[in-house]
C-alpha cells in the first residue's frame, strides 16, 4: 500500500482508483487453508463446511506431507493433534521454526483434538499453536475462527 500511495502522490483520482482497485483485490483474495488430519471422514466434513463459507483448502494426510505443503504460507492451519506418523506438536513446532529462520509471516495454527484436557491444551500452545479447539468443529466453530483470523 506505501508503495502505490509513492506512485500516485499529488493525483487525487488516480489515488482513489488505485485504492478502489487494492480494496477490490484483498475482499476478492482466496485464503490459503490447510487441513492436517488423517481421517478421510473429518477432512470431508472440514471441506463441505468450507466450501459452504466459499473456501477451498489443501489437504496433508500426515506430518510428512503437512511439512512438504506448509511453505506456501498458509493462513489458517487446521491441525490434528494425532497424526499417524509425528504428531501435530512435532509438525507446529517444525512450521515454527522454518517461519522464523525463513522470516515469513507465521500461519495461525488451530489445534483439533478430541482430547480437550488442559494437559493438551497446556502442550499445543507450547508447540506454538494460536487456539486449541475440540471436535468434532461444528459450523459456528469454524465461522468463529475464520472470523477471528480475519478470513
Amino acid at each position: 500500500y506505501y508503495i502505490f500511495e509513492q506512485k500516485v502522490i499529488g493525483k487525487r483520482t488516480g489515488l482513489i482508483t488505485l485504492f478502489k482497485r487494492c480494496f477490490v483485490k484483498t475482499i476478492n483474495k482466496q485464503p490459503n487453508i490447510l487441513i492436517v488430519e488423517d481421517n478421510d471422514m473429518v477432512v470431508s466434513i472440514y471441506q463441505v463446511m468450507l466450501e459452504k463459507l466459499g473456501f477451498k483448502a489443501d489437504v496433508a494426510r500426515n506430518a510428512e506431507e503437512a511439512l512438504h505443503l506448509a511453505p506456501k504460507a498458509y493462513d489458517l492451519i487446521l491441525m490434528d493433534i494425532g497424526l499417524p506418523d509425528k504428531d501435530g506438536f512435532f509438525v507446529t513446532t517444525e512450521i515454527r521454526k522454518r517461519e522464523q529462520s525463513q522470516k515469513t509471516r507465521p500461519s495461525y495454527i488451530a489445534g483439533v483434538t478430541a482430547y480437550f484436557l488442559s494437559e493438551v491444551q497446556e502442550k499445543c500452545f507450547e508447540a506454538g499453536m494460536n487456539e486449541v479447539l475440540s471436535k468434532p468443529m461444528a459450523m459456528f466453530q469454524l465461522e468463529a475462527l475464520l472470523n477471528k483470523v480475519n478470513i
